[in-house]
């Protein structure tokens, strides 16, 4: 804590921003233990200065904090619906400038660059798949793929319809095809890549036991496995249900391998091309994509392979958002810095400093419907048309419901929960 006639920046008091681009606006968090103090003599005598890359809060004649603001830049004397929140800090809302450089590109945009450059090492020699948990390799030898082809969006099928403007037989005939890869194929999408069974190396592939252990019908996804350290890698349709208990090359004729699951090597070198793509960036992506493709903003998401219930309400609210946050000390801030997961802090001495991160996200609103008392919500968004329904492997909808909760925690308490019980969250895209 600065003392009496000292600047304090942002080092010394714990941070959260989070910035609406399309909007041009700033919800800002300050947590200073100063302006407690004084809040409870007078709040009068508080100020908050706005400046086009900074904010000012001024609490006696010669003593102030300062918070430099990276990367945006705020309309001066709009600061609005401030606020001290005991256990929090001071709130409050700010204009921002329109700024075309510092607006992030949609996800869509940056598939089409990403793509570009996968391509290129794809379909070079020597080039080679693994497991990013245990680097085991995936492709045959000598494997080298003739075509790597970008997929259509993921609900190309229902949209075939639309294609024409009267009843077509060949519309008809690609609403029933199969998109499958030759042995010699890639076909590659935001989220995977597409590859036939051929071009595998199917010891070191297994398909998840408790998939099998349910009632699997044809046409539905499996869990595909590293046999080696048992570790997701992927999915695949189940082919022949008779067949279920065999070798997974008599299952399915192609398998399905998450980016955020494989490795890219050339000439045994591992390539930085999959780095960039992580379970929480998947599952945004995901998400995004259905909403565009599907023109719904609210899903119910279930497990494909389980005989329960369980399911999650998610509502997206927004997918042009950034956070900046920080973390300060252990003892104001302890369920925080316990929860951090991916966000890297040092711990120094007295407790935890770090600097002033910046995340894309997307934001939304969820509730995990596991018992009888969210039901009710659960029935009434059946009935309504704008809704979609998601199926995903169980395992899946459980770590994503493991994300959100933890990401919920970064979030100041005063801005977890909506009205409708329903909780905020959000995933970031990078």
């Amino acid at each position: 804590m600065a003392e009496v006639g000292q600047e304090g920046t942002s080092d010394d008091f714990s941070v959260f921003v989070e910035v609406k681009e399309k909007i041009h606006a700033a919800h800002i968090v300050l947590g200073l233990q100063d302006v407690a103090e004084k809040c409870k003599e007078d709040a009068s005598k508080i100020t908050v200065t706005v400046q086009p890359d900074s904010i000012e809060v001024n609490l006696v004649k010669d003593k102030k904090r300062q918070f430099k603001v990276p990367n945006i830049s705020l309309v001066p004397n709009s600061c609005h619906s401030l606020q001290w929140i005991p256990g929090e800090g001071l709130h409050m809302r700010v204009q921002t400038r329109s700024d075309d450089t510092n607006h992030s590109q949609p996800i869509e945009h940056n598939d089409v660059k990403n793509y570009r450059h996968e391509i290129e090492y794809l379909e070079s020699e020597n080039c080679q798949l693994s497991c990013r948990v245990c680097n085991t390799t995936l492709l045959r030898p000598n494997c080298q793929f003739e075509r790597v082809l970008p997929l259509p969006s993921e609900n190309w099928q229902e949209l075939v319809d639309d294609w024409c403007c009267h009843h077509n037989d060949t519309t008809e005939k690609m609403k029933k095809a199969s998109m499958v890869p030759r042995a010699t194929d890639c076909f590659i999408s935001d989220l995977y890549l597409s590859l036939n069974m051929a071009a595998l190396r199917q010891d070191k592939i297994a398909s998840q036991e408790s998939t099998l252990e349910t009632e699997l019908k044809e046409g539905m996804n499996m869990v595909i496995i590293c046999q080696v350290c048992r570790c997701p890698l992927g999915e695949a349709k189940l082919t022949d249900v008779k067949k279920r208990h065999q070798h997974i090359q008599e299952l399915t004729e192609s398998v399905k391998f998450y980016k955020h699951c494989i490795n890219l090597n050339k000439n045994s070198l591992p390539l930085d091309v999959f780095k960039s793509y992580t379970l929480e960036s998947y599952f945004a992506r995901y998400i995004t994509t259905q909403s565009s493709v599907n023109t719904s903003y609210k899903f119910i998401l279930e497990g494909q392979d389980t005989a329960t219930n369980n399911s999650i309400l998610i509502w997206l609210m927004n997918t042009d958002s950034k956070i900046m946050m920080n973390v300060n000390s252990i003892s104001q801030h302890a369920e925080l810095s316990k929860l951090m997961g991916s966000i890297n802090y040092e711990r120094n001495g007295t407790g935890v400093k770090k600097s002033l991160q910046t995340y894309s996200i997307i934001k939304l609103f969820y509730q995990a419907v596991w018992d009888e008392a969210n039901r009710s919500v659960l029935d009434q968004w059946k009935k309504d048309n704008t809704v979609h329904r998601l199926y995903l492997p169980s395992y899946l909808c459980h770590q994503l419901l493991l994300l959100l909760i933890n990401n919920t925690q970064h979030l100041p308490k005063s801005m977890r929960n909506t009205e409708n019980n329903f909780q905020v969250g959000f995933l970031k895209i990078k």
